[in-house]
């Protein structure tokens, strides 16, 4: 039986000892299934001639008709995508492989509201869904930009609700903090006193504690800090072995993985019946700083938020609490 040469976009077939070609012309059907147009039998005169009119076509159109691909590597060569956090390139990155798993071959045009949904309703877990309509919204707003395209496939795609990371409760909180595992105690020390996410907590170094401050650049925003140390982490801090360059690290001195420390301190919580998650701990710090007294400017020089997403993790501080640290502040600066 002869050998069928590897042709780009072709597809043999054999049936009853004959052999079938299919040219796939990059264009989709309703349901997402490549079109492909029959070519003459292999062997026959007529074959490359075809081929070849095809293959010239598809390359003409792919070089004409943008396509979710083309755009996607247009925009992470743009200054728009170059200007982002490194955090949130990261991020993009991932979520654009799953685009273009999707519709990668896909001219804008055909990207339809239809097609989102159909994919959406595949993808498990409502921060996934709302990632992909996120990175489709990119996409498409920098091709209107460039006046490639007029279309907007995700308008009117409501985001999937996500819920909230609901902050510790305090006696799981008092648990971890007082730990017997190390990485525990030091992790959850570090992520309650700063108020920093995961990520920017398991990439401090001991060189980022200089003089009773934690110094650092968070990875999200961009923005340098300078976090002065609460007295318990400083105590944490003095007993801690050095196992690496980073303040976390593995006994081999490696640094731990988000996916593994995340995992470790869900496993602790689920052990004393509480279902938790590490972010979780950023609005234990915001709440703590506000039923403390701290104005919303203080809170931000610690956590590095926004006014409004201070205010929105202060939703789950207790109003009476709040109030009766507000007047005890209030009766210590009548009487200064």
């Amino acid at each position: 039986m002869a050998r069928l040469p590897k042709l780009k976009y072709v597809k043999f077939t054999r049936s009853k000892g004959k052999v079938y070609a299919y040219f796939d012309t990059g264009r989709k059907k309703s349901n997402g299934e490549p079109i492909r147009l029959p070519l003459p039998p292999y062997g026959t005169v007529g074959f490359y001639d075809s081929y070849s009119s095809f293959l010239g076509a598809r390359t003409k159109r792919m070089a004409i008709v943008p396509t979710i691909a083309s755009v996607a590597e247009l925009y992470q060569n743009s200054d728009d995508f170059k200007d982002r956090s490194e955090g949130t390139k990261k991020v993009y990155r991932i979520t654009l492989k799953k685009v273009l798993a999707e519709f990668g071959e896909f001219p804008l045009e055909d990207v339809t509201r239809k097609r989102v949904y159909d994919v959406l309703d595949e993808i498990p877990g409502p921060a996934s869904r709302n990632l992909f309509v996120a990175m489709l919204g990119v996409l498409f707003r920098y091709a209107r930009s460039r006046d490639m395209t007029e279309a907007n496939p995700i308008k009117d795609i409501r985001q999937a609700k996500t819920g909230e990371h609901e902050p510790w409760p305090d006696d799981l909180l008092t648990a971890a903090l007082a730990a017997d595992e190390a990485m525990i105690r030091l992790s959850v020390h570090l992520l309650n006193f700063t108020g920093q996410r995961l990520g920017d907590v398991l990439k401090l170094r001991w060189s980022d504690i200089r003089g009773g401050n934690v110094v650092m650049t968070q990875q999200k925003t961009a923005k340098p800090m300078i976090i002065r140390m609460h007295r318990d982490l400083i105590a944490e801090l003095d007993q801690a072995p050095r196992l690496g360059m980073t303040i976390i690290s593995h006994a081999t001195g490696k640094p731990v993985g988000a996916d593994f420390l995340r995992n470790l301190l869900k496993g602790f919580a689920a052990k004393l019946g509480h279902s938790v998650v590490p972010h979780g701990l950023r609005k234990n710090a915001v709440n703590s700083l506000l039923r403390a007294g701290c104005t919303i400017p203080e809170v931000q020089a610690i956590t590095g938020q926004s006014v409004e997403m201070v205010m929105h993790y202060a939703k789950q501080v207790d109003q009476g609490a709040l109030s009766e640290a507000a007047i005890i502040k209030l009766e210590r600066g009548n009487r200064s």
